[in-house]
């Protein structure tokens, strides 16, 4: 499911992490709001999904 979806669904007010699996582990590709994540994000579609210490942390594909 496409990033802009999930987030405008969960109304998700906070921080964002947004991560993928690479060859070499985890890299991370940005952050910030909701809003700003999917402005640049969100074409991306979601594989998994955690919350850390209050950030969400979203793993994209």
């Amino acid at each position: 499911m496409p990033l802009d979806l999930v987030l405008a669904g969960l109304g998700y007010v906070g921080q964002v992490s947004i991560r993928r699996h690479g060859d070499n582990g985890v890299e991370y590709l940005g952050g910030g709001t909701a809003l700003s994540c999917i402005k640049r994000f969100g074409n991306y579609d979601v594989k998994d999904s955690c919350n850390m210490d209050g950030i969400l942390i979203i793993y994209v594909e």
